[in-house]
């Protein structure tokens, strides 16, 4: 039973810090460099992001900005990275209805964050 209960604990522990270290770590100006798409080609949108630094529990949305590689198209909206660290939701705010999608955050660290999309797998990297 004791063993049960550590293993327990260690996993909750495990899951809440993947939640903090995303949180922490995707706070800042990242470049959209590359885009596998699903057929198999690649893109090179050279997009800026800005992620705004947000709280860890995954619960509160927190603001980002996404900036045409020449910044003649600005697009406002939230995230949130769910509680086990695992998701990102990006929210679109500069439409009518709001539209939201929930990606999975494959890789996350110091200069580089790997995101599963509908469209294909999204390479971002710190600026």
């Amino acid at each position: 039973m004791r063993y049960l209960a550590l293993l327990s604990l260690v996993f909750l522990i495990l899951s809440c810090s993947k939640n903090k270290r995303a949180t922490r770590l995707v706070d800042g100006t990242w470049k959209l460099e590359e885009i596998l798409l699903n057929d198999g080609q690649q893109s090179y949108p050279n997009d800026i992001y800005v992620f705004a630094e947000s709280k860890s529990g995954g619960e509160e949305y927190a603001s980002w900005t996404k900036y045409s590689a020449d910044y003649s198209d600005t697009v406002n909206g939230s995230y949130l990275i769910t509680k086990k660290g695992d998701q990102i939701i990006l929210r679109n705010e500069s439409v009518f209805p709001v539209k939201s999608d929930t990606n999975t955050l494959d890789d996350i660290g110091k200069d580089i964050i790997v995101i599963r999309a509908q469209i294909g797998v999204m390479y971002l990297y710190k600026r």
